[in-house]
């Protein structure tokens, strides 16, 4: 193979993939091989491929290699990718990849697998749209990229959802702020309604994740029963769906022309006005005044992720306002009308509120506190009086009008700070938990969604009451508690 072919070099991609996954050095397959280290060199960069008389003792070879030395976290995430656990298993789904990647580099056909200068194609694939996962793996993380994506998310099998959403392993994918990233998603809506708490949830983390890039989310019903993917000048792919969730064939290409014409077509299908959030800012929504409208609506709703200002007691809101705003600004002037009815709406129980019981451990343990989309850090002290403010807020709350979410809805999403929703009949906003404070403030702009949240959060609402505490004398019992674990932090 020439230098001019290391781009269609499956083969040295994967198998620089599985050895650095294993930790296992390119010498000592050489020495496994009775060869000279350099071949193995060659394989990788290109230049050359195992002969083919060669062939079954090289995978062999090298898949027992991988299979009996691999360790790490690299290497776990790697045998769950592949769904194999036993050293058995390893070996023979490693040595089925070498042997696609290599029919797939030398554009011969295998066991039903095709390959085509550098397009292939899987029929029924086991492991889930295995060749799309393969190429994005082979991406440098610290290029720029610019992505289009076609994707029928809620018709997905459970792992993929949680692969398209940027979710592994119960983290984000995306953890630092990547605005060198731009996803255009377009999904299909018409397959999520509000009774599936799960895939409503994932949505919103999915929001969370992709905030961090420059990222805009728009519906099409062309999504429906297919994925796509074409990332702008490195790789495209298209997998259909079936009617049982999995897929039927999977197609990719590094073909420049062919990446560039699928990005495009993607680009195309896409209605500007089919977008289905605003992003905003604080100062925008507290200036305009739709932070004040979220308050005084019929139909307040609060589902809270995080400790937000509006649970400050007044003492302490004010040393805040001092720090964050300019006081003779319009926003700094807002924010203190807003805290005012904001306590006198939750005390009045105008208000419907959920909070994660994780949202208060957090807060007694870190004392982050999102301050009108700012982070600021209470002391020990400050996150006692705090929290003895909500113990007394919620003394006035009428039964039923405040629970505490005790547990999460997935262990998918353990790990993964909730965010906040503000419904009402007249404004709807989110503020995810992107750890940033940026380009996390999105207003739900299409009817369609804001009805979809709607039921969501009736769903949870009156759902298994196992999941709540309820009564207002459980959850002062349950800040008592926190209380305590705050004038313990005091003293240390």
């Amino acid at each position: 193979m020439s230098d001019n072919n290391t781009d269609k070099n499956f083969f040295g991609s994967r198998l620089e993939q599985l050895l650095t996954a294993a930790n296992v050095k390119n010498y000592t397959v050489a020495r496994a091989l009775n060869y000279d280290v350099s071949y193995i060199s060659k394989w990788i960069t290109g230049k050359a491929v195992p002969s083919k008389k060669n062939l079954d003792k090289t995978f062999d070879t090298v898949s027992r290699l991988i299979s009996e030395q691999g360790s790490g976290d690299s290497f776990d995430n790697m045998c769950k990718r592949m769904g194999a656990e036993t050293e058995e298993q390893i070996c023979a789904a490693v040595r089925q990849e070498l042997k696609t990647a290599y029919y797939q580099t030398v554009g011969e056909s295998i066991d039903g697998k095709y390959a085509v200068n550098n397009a292939s194609m899987i029929v029924s694939p086991e492991n889930k749209y295995p060749l799309l996962i393969d190429y994005a793996a082979a991406m440098d993380a610290d290029k720029p990229y610019d992505i289009a994506v076609m994707v029928d998310l809620f018709s997905l099998d459970h792992g993929s959802k949680l692969r398209m959403a940027g979710i592994d392993n119960h983290r984000f994918m995306v953890n630092r702020k990547r605005r060198d990233i731009t996803i255009n998603y377009i999904l299909d809506l018409s397959k999520l309604d509000g009774n599936s708490i799960y895939d409503v949830i994932l949505l919103i983390h999915m929001m969370t994740c992709y905030s961090l890039t420059d990222f805009h989310l728009y519906y099409s019903r062309l999504s429906s029963d297919k994925l796509i993917v074409a990332v702008k000048d490195e790789f495209s792919g298209i997998s259909i769906l079936g009617d049982n969730k999995h897929f039927l064939c999977t197609t990719a290409s590094k073909d420049k022309k062919s990446v560039e014409e699928l990005y495009e077509n993607i680009k195309s299908s896409i209605n500007p006005d089919s977008n289905l959030f605003f992003e905003t800012d604080m100062e925008s929504l507290l200036t305009s005044h739709e932070y004040l409208q979220t308050l005084l609506s019929q139909n307040a709703r609060w589902l809270v992720g995080h400790v937000t200002e509006h649970f400050l007691p007044p003492e302490l809101f004010d040393v805040f306002i001092e720090d964050s705003f300019d006081n003779n600004s319009k926003a700094a002037e807002e924010a203190k009308r807003a805290h005012l009815l904001a306590v006198n709406a939750i005390e009045k129980s105008q208000i419907r509120i959920m909070m994660y019981n994780r949202a208060l451990v957090d807060f007694v343990l870190s004392g982050e506190t999102d301050f009108f989309n700012r982070k600021v850090i209470l002391s020990p002290e400050q996150r006692k009086e705090t929290l003895i403010h909500i113990r007394d807020m919620i003394g006035k709350i009428s039964d039923h009008k405040l629970k505490v979410i005790v547990d999460g809805f997935s262990d998918d999403f353990k790990y993964i700070t909730n965010p906040c929703m503000f419904l009402s009949d007249s404004l709807d906003y989110l503020r995810l938990e992107n750890m940033q404070y940026e380009n996390n403030l999105m207003l739900i702009k299409d009817d369609s969604v804001r009805n979809i949240f709607d039921v969501f959060f009736e769903n949870i609402w009156s759902c298994d009451q196992n999941v709540f505490d309820t009564g207002t004398e459980d959850i002062v019992k349950r800040l008592d508690d926190f209380i305590e674990t705050s004038e313990l932090l005091m003293s240390v």
